[in-house]
């Protein structure tokens, strides 16, 4: 999920474009869909995971990554149709097309729902790793909703919010993206670090400060 404090139109931060392969699902309408990147410590280790059967072979004259894709296009489809799915702890799902691959982010502990998502992604072929999670859903989005509108305000006083990122594959908790007003004295690394602990303590989610994120609003052409 991003914020953006320059438009109004949700959009990926511009770091993303660096993952190619992986693509993230996030079952709820405030959540797109979208490539991501980010360099984060991920909270909790992932579990082994499940090897998808052998099924029969099908004929098709469609690439092998996209008839994986569709058959992960099924899963996040049916994944959004299981009743109160956050809310039982399912976050997103981080998928690999070409890995025929997906990973569960999840938050708190294993439950029936997972096992329904799991058993669903194995009968589709598909291989499974869950991760955990120290935020869930909603952890993310009340978060998101404290930092709005804050540049250059509180404690971004000296700094310009240019994007905010919430759901990524590799950082549990909200990427906040922008430059400072005033070059800081001790360097950008030590005022990142402070500020991320600041702004982590103020809202109750984990918060990292990186450089960029400008989203460019798109031009319409007549």
């Amino acid at each position: 999920m991003t914020f953006n404090e320059t438009a109004d139109d949700p959009s990926v931060s511009t770091a993303a474009k660096r993952w190619r392969r992986r693509t993230v699902f996030v079952a709820a309408a405030v959540m797109t869909a979208g490539t991501l990147t980010g360099v984060g410590v991920m909270a909790g280790a992932a579990a082994e995971p499940v090897a998808a059967p052998p099924e029969p072979a099908v004929p098709s004259t469609l690439p092998d990554s996209t008839v994986m894709q569709n058959r992960l296009s099924e899963l996040n489809t049916w994944i959004i149709t299981q009743p109160d799915v956050h809310a039982n702890g399912y976050v997103a799902s981080v998928n690999d097309a070409q890995a025929g691959s997906t990973v569960l982010l999840w938050h708190g502990a294993a439950n029936r729902t997972q096992r329904a998502i799991t058993e669903k992604a194995v009968g589709l072929g598909i291989t499974v790793t869950v991760q955990q999670r120290k935020h869930s859903l909603a952890d993310i989005n009340r978060g998101q909703r404290a930092l709005h509108g804050l540049s250059g305000r509180g404690l971004f006083a000296n700094f310009t919010v240019n994007s905010t990122s919430g759901v990524t594959a590799d950082f549990d908790g909200i990427i906040v993206y922008g430059d400072y007003i005033n070059p800081p004295a001790g360097g950008r690394t030590e005022a990142d670090a402070a500020l991320a602990e600041a702004v982590s303590r103020a809202i109750g989610v984990t918060v990292s400060i990186r450089p960029g994120g400008v989203i460019i609003p798109a031009i319409a052409t007549p």
